[in-house]
């Protein structure tokens, strides 16, 4: 939370968010947001992606930066991955998945 959120304020958003999501009786909705960039995102929005929301990345076909800086952290690949970032080589990887054309 921000300094500008309580608790009180997240739960309304998650709870507003959960209900639109399950209200909408879209074939499709996307949950891309600044929550979607906090570690542990996924539990504190677990009842909108349980009602079947999905994230930009996902839609893209990728999986969530914070998802993918978690696997790189457990798997021991976090040195590597910033000396890509330094040297720009982790850019496309980043942005675009591999059936784009960059």
């Amino acid at each position: 939370l921000g300094p500008f959120q309580s608790k009180e304020t997240l739960g309304r958003a998650i709870r507003n968010c959960t209900r639109t999501v399950k209200e909408a009786h879209a074939s499709l909705v996307i949950l891309d947001h600044h929550l979607t960039r906090e570690p542990r995102f996924r539990e504190k929005l677990q009842q909108a992606f349980s009602a079947g929301a999905i994230t930009g990345a996902e839609l893209v076909g990728i999986a969530p930066l914070t998802d993918r800086l978690a696997r790189w952290k457990a798997d021991g690949e976090m040195d590597d991955v910033i000396a890509r970032a330094g040297d720009g080589t982790l850019d496309y990887e980043l942005l675009a998945p591999r059936w784009f054309e960059v």
